[in-house]
């Protein structure tokens, strides 16, 4: 019933809430549980068909079922369901294999460890947490992410430990090494959805990343950095073909039937994840509030600890000040957004078995491009007629988060003044202009 397969693309590879499927597992539960209580060979049998990868299942996909009094129900009676049966199945000389599972160190609501039982555990309950996802089975994860993305984060009781375990699944499921390419490139979308959303308030998020390793940070950054400015990219492109439509007098430079103030349509025939993308990029666009929870989330990310900073740093993120004044004419951080998309551009490419060498020399041009940039950036941030569409409170915003964030990346003083110096000098230039 709820067995993996090749999942169509409208059904984003998850049961609906509203499913047949859904209202039977409780009975289904039941009925297993009573079976295995008439001996350990029937508790075996149960084993054997797999009862507790159902389990896991069930629990990847409850945050689907919505918050009406009716599915609140449902979503108790399941969980219920779920602890009886493991508690059932686990015991006599069954207890091994069911702790063992891994839906027993994902799911902590319906297992609790019997008295007596000893395990040696991990210091780490989160690195624990890891290793049990890398033993599921590929598509259950991708299932479990686009869940996350779709639903956990955004529920009104996703607090606490829902919260948590969601943002350490998305820093782990971002991992190449171990998850498949759908898994990980939603999870980059997911984390760049929770910083436009939650900002400097996603704690949760922040820690998650603090446990991993500088490498991990910047993998990570390299890819949601390169979708911001695959956003900022799409935004400039939008309002050049608005202004030259306009010139024109008619709207035909955009491919079918578009009207003004309303984003360009999604084209046909994308994959899940493209299309979502495509949604979340179209909704960020031009949105100030977007920008300013990203510059947020980053600068206080960076207060984390070293390793956090520099992985931030190694991935580019001083590109988000620059994208905080892209113009569709006077500054469209060509350099920038021109190959987006394409293998070469920084760690987040779409290459996962790369050179380290190709990627160093990727992320040598990439900083020298934000260098370019930057440069051009602090002549034009003096000129009235290129600050006029920020003039105020826009533009004092802009400068005040953006000088936090230059002073929270390149502040530290585990930074080399020779390798940084000059960097920290012209991006401290740009924000000390003059609204």
């Amino acid at each position: 019933m709820l067995k993996d397969c090749k999942f169509n693309h409208e059904r984003a590879s998850m049961l609906s809430p509203s499913s047949k499927e859904l209202s039977v597992l409780a009975p289904v539960l039941h009925f297993i549980s009573r079976f295995a209580i008439q001996s350990d060979s029937a508790r075996q049998t149960a084993l054997d068909s797999g009862i507790l990868d159902m389990i896991l299942r069930i629990y990847v996909i409850l945050p689907t079922l919505s918050d009406s009094t009716r599915q609140n129900a449902d979503r108790k009676i399941l969980r219920d369901a779920s602890r009886l049966t493991l508690e059932l199945l686990g015991q006599s000389q069954h207890q091994e294999a069911v702790l063992n599972h891994p839906v027993c160190t994902l799911w902590k609501d319906v297992h609790s460890q019997p008295p007596g039982y000893v395990i040696d555990a991990p210091a780490d309950p989160a690195q624990e947490r890891c290793a049990a996802w890398r033993r599921v089975e590929k598509s259950c994860v991708e299932r479990r992410m686009i869940v996350i993305y779709r639903y956990t984060l955004w529920k009104p009781d996703a607090g606490g430990g829902v919260a948590i375990e969601a943002c350490d699944d998305i820093v782990e499921f971002a991992k190449r090494e171990f998850y498949g390419s759908t898994t990980v490139e939603f999870a980059y979308l997911a984390i760049l959805k929770h910083l436009a959303l939650s900002g400097d308030s996603a704690q949760h998020l922040m820690d998650a990343l603090a446990r991993g390793s500088r490498e991990d940070t910047e993998d990570i950054f390299s890819a949601v950095i390169r979708l911001w400015l695959e956003c900022v990219s799409t935004q400039i492109e939008t309002s050049e073909k608005l202004r030259a439509a306009n010139q024109i007098g008619f709207m035909s430079i955009f491919e079918g039937h578009y009207s003004p103030g309303m984003p360009p349509p999604i084209p046909s025939g994308l994959s899940l994840h493209d299309r979502e993308k495509q949604k979340l990029l179209l909704k960020m666009a031009e949105v100030d509030s977007v920008l300013f929870n990203i510059i947020k989330f980053i600068t206080k990310a960076a207060m984390q600890n070293s390793t956090v900073r520099l992985g931030m740093l190694d991935a580019g993120s001083l590109a988000i000040v620059l994208t905080a004044f892209a113009d569709p004419v006077a500054f469209t951080l060509s350099s920038l957004t021109g190959n987006l998309g394409k293998e070469g551009k920084g760690k987040g490419g779409s290459s996962t078995h790369r050179k380290v060498s190709d990627i160093a020399d990727a992320q040598r041009l990439f900083s020298a491009a934000i260098s370019a940039e930057a440069s051009t950036l602090s002549v034009l941030i003096r000129k009235p007629q290129f600050i006029k569409p920020w003039r105020g409170h826009r533009l004092e915003t802009r400068l005040s988060l953006c000088s936090s964030l230059i002073d929270s990346l390149l502040g530290g003083q585990e930074l080399d003044d020779v390798e940084y110096g000059v960097t920290r000098a012209l991006f401290r230039n740009i924000v000390a202009a003059d609204p």
